[in-house]
């Protein structure tokens, strides 16, 4: 089965996408090298912030040859909740449009060029896309639907947008999702019908807790399983391939009465 890919032809600035990419804790050091070198490897990279822990002592080793990258800025950083790393990050930004990458997660081919080309075509300040369930060794196990709120490290945002639309730095989990919400009327949001990310299910990460977590961490378990793990990829591909041109879905309230618990079920 192969993904639908929008055109790449350029009608843009080359190179016009700041990458901030986060790898706050040490159990991202075995991940970030290929994290890193997927966001290297997509040219319309202009940027790339790498936000670590001031305290970190693994960084040089994890990223080798891959520090001396031109365009890449490293950020020390007390630990402090993911909205207010990402908005330190976006001070330095010096380009007009911005992705984010977990440390842990991986960008498909071609993923800010599809991104920007379908901005363009849709007028839209905000390009989300759905995203592959992987397990810790980046072994894909199902499709991400993203039906209600698209995976972080799908975003391509214009920069003046988180400018004037900043993360919630009280939050300590689900900045994205609050921000999701409270801005959810004020530009025009779109899903590309593209699978552009690699979200990596882990049960060490700092989100493993929260319900959307832990049921992806069970389809993961599930997709290991002969035959069940081949029936839960094609069942994920056709209801991506379903519902990969539908809208967002919406909902005005943030929090366990007003929004759904299934928001991220993939």
């Amino acid at each position: 089965m192969t993904v639908e890919n929008l055109s790449t032809e350029h009608i843009y600035d080359y190179q016009s996408v700041a990458a901030i990419v986060t790898a706050m804790t040490n159990d991202e050091a075995r991940f970030l090298p290929e994290a890193l070198k997927s966001v290297i490897a997509d040219p319309d990279i202009g940027q790339i912030i790498l936000c670590v822990e001031d305290k970190n002592n693994w960084l040089d080793a994890a990223l080798g040859v891959l520090k001396n990258e031109s365009r890449l800025k490293i950020i020390s950083l007390p630990i402090m909740p993911i909205g207010s790393i990402r908005n330190k990050a976006l001070e330095h930004v010096r380009k007009p449009w911005v992705a984010y990458c977990d440390g842990d997660d991986v960008w498909c081919a071609g993923k800010t060029s599809i991104q920007l080309n379908y901005a363009y075509q849709t007028g839209a300040d905000f390009v989300g896309a759905a995203h592959y369930l992987t397990d810790a060794e980046g072994i894909i196990g199902a499709y991400g639907l993203s039906l209600y709120l698209p995976m972080t490290s799908s975003w391509l945002v214009r920069t003046e947008i988180m400018r004037q639309y900043p993360f919630n730095e009280s939050m300590h989990q689900s900045s994205d999702g609050e921000w999701w919400i409270r801005t959810a009327r004020l530009f025009r949001k779109v899903k590309c019908p593209s699978v552009l990310v690699r979200y990596r299910v882990r049960s060490s990460s700092v989100s493993a807790s929260t319900p959307s977590k832990k049921r992806k961490h069970i389809i993961i378990l599930f997709s290991k399983i002969p035959l069940v793990g081949k029936s839960i990829y094609f069942l994920t591909y056709c209801l991506w391939l379903y519902t990969r041109t539908q809208p967002y879905r919406w909902k005005s309230v943030w929090g366990k009465k007003g929004f759904p618990k299934y928001i991220s079920l993939f």
